[in-house]
């Protein structure tokens, strides 16, 4: 046993103790969670960003501010234009079963919330929306920010509930305990005590930019059989090529995407990024009445005209 140690104790050379390695304990959450999420590279992902001009959203967003008293962010006018292409085509809003596909009747959206005090310090949770095509901009903004304070002072019992749970699962069977938990609520379709409903929806937002990122991917996870991950950049000012061939210098909204290929293909990811920039383009009119009641106007709208 003593010669054991010794040869373990040689460091670089073959066939003995390649690295000095020390495991790390208090992971947090979201690192445990990320543990358990993947075991290798293999995902259907696709990957999309674009543009969205943002220099006459500013305009909007005061008059808003000043008539309702409510500071819009990228994330509320991003998630009501998302939820007026849901309501225009509800076959986006799929669920993957096994080998088959299953239209969902709710349209429930997930957001990523970073949780801490200090940037070093930063956890990230989740809350849900359901549904999302029915409420105007009002209604979601009051829903979804009442959720997020209620998230950040740990006093939504159903967010508090499944992050106690969480934190009860030792690493190693992170991946069993979340491969089951989704074969029980989306294979079988049961819900059980300690989990929410639908907790992850059919899109997950994450607004990146109130961190400093402005261009990244939030990856595919299996267990959350969700279809469209939207991570949200920085408004900055970019340089614009016009229709008449002239740089100008605008600012602009990143809006990056990670599409699942199994429920959406190429085209229906350009489709999406035409209705948002078209829905962008009068927000007065397209982003804030609740989505099912304009629907049909802005298909209309969106099949006469287009948006290049």
């Amino acid at each position: 046993m003593i010669g054991v140690q010794k040869i373990l104790q040689k460091k670089g050379e073959y066939g003995v103790r390649h690295l000095t390695l020390k495991r790390l304990k208090n992971l947090s959450t979201y690192q445990r969670l990320s543990i358990g999420s993947w075991k290798d590279a293999k995902d259907p992902s696709i990957y999309g960003w674009h543009d969205i001009d943002y220099s006459h959203i500013g305009e909007f967003t005061n008059s808003f501010f000043k008539a309702r008293n409510i500071k819009l962010t990228p994330t509320y006018l991003v998630a009501q234009a998302v939820s007026l292409v849901f309501a225009c085509y509800p076959r986006l809003n799929t669920l993957l079963r096994g080998d088959l596909l299953y239209q969902r009747e709710r349209i429930s959206f997930s957001f990523l919330v970073a949780i801490g005090k200090e940037f070093k310090d930063l956890n990230l949770s989740s809350c849900v929306v359901h549904d999302m095509t029915k409420r105007d901009l009002v209604q979601f903004y009051q829903v979804l920010s009442e959720k997020i304070k209620r998230t950040k002072q740990n006093a939504d019992e159903v967010v508090q509930t499944q992050n106690d749970l969480l934190e009860k699962v030792p690493t190693p069977l992170m991946r069993y305990f979340l491969n089951i938990s989704s074969f029980l609520l989306y294979t079988l379709n049961i819900r059980f005590k300690g989990l929410p409903e639908d907790p992850f929806g059919s899109v997950m937002i994450s607004n990146l930019g109130q961190i400093g990122i402005d261009n990244a991917f939030i990856p595919l996870v299996s267990y959350a059989r969700v279809p469209v991950l939207i991570a949200i950049g920085l408004v900055k000012p970019r340089p614009v090529v016009t229709q008449n061939r002239e740089v100008v210098v605008k600012d602009m909204l990143r809006i990056n995407y990670t599409i699942d290929h199994r429920y959406i293909d190429g085209k229906n990811l350009a489709l999406m990024e035409k209705m948002l920039l078209m829905a962008f383009q009068d927000p007065e009119r397209w982003l804030i009445p609740a989505p099912e009641t304009i629907k049909e106007e802005f298909l209309e709208e969106f099949n006469r005209k287009g948006v290049s």
